[in-house]
């Protein structure tokens, strides 16, 4: 998925083929650090599954580390 954006005008495309369009249109690309559980239908209509912050990505990989850390010390 690739999220291109001109002015107020934002669009979602999912080939390289339609961003490269856009691109030629004056469209830039937007580089989001949000990652997105996506989840495509068989009508081809997209559904957000959940939506995720990079720090909180981060701050879930941190807690899983201390517990870990924690675990082998505990044994």
């Amino acid at each position: 998925m690739f999220k291109l954006e001109k002015m107020n005008v934002v669009k979602i495309v999912a080939t390289e083929h339609e961003k490269e369009k856009l691109i030629n249109k004056g469209f830039t690309e937007v580089i989001d650090k949000t990652h997105k559980a996506l989840k495509l239908n068989g009508d081809g209509e997209i559904t957000l599954l959940s939506e995720v912050t990079e720090e909180e990505m981060q701050e879930e990989v941190k807690e899983k580390k201390e517990e870990k850390s924690k675990g082998k010390v505990a044994k």
